[in-house]
């Protein structure tokens, strides 16, 4: 399950652990993060149109350079 390295590091051999082990081994962490509600949905859980389009007005004038020297 677990291989030592030529160089002295140690890695997980079966590549089905690679991805059980650290989640295992974080799983507390994981549960103590909170997940924030998305910026751009409304209280009720819809698309909010005017946040969206808003937000893109906002990257577009700070990024217009690079679109206006593509096109």
């Amino acid at each position: 399950m677990i291989q030592q390295e030529q160089n002295g590091e140690i890695s997980i051999a079966n590549r089905i652990y690679q991805e059980v082990i650290p989640r295992e081994l974080s799983w507390n962490a994981q549960m103590g993060m909170t997940v924030k509600q998305s910026w751009h949905l409304s209280p009720d859980n819809r698309l909010d149109d005017a946040a969206l389009l808003t937000a893109f007005q906002q990257f577009f004038r700070e990024h217009q350079e690079i679109w206006v020297d593509i096109f």
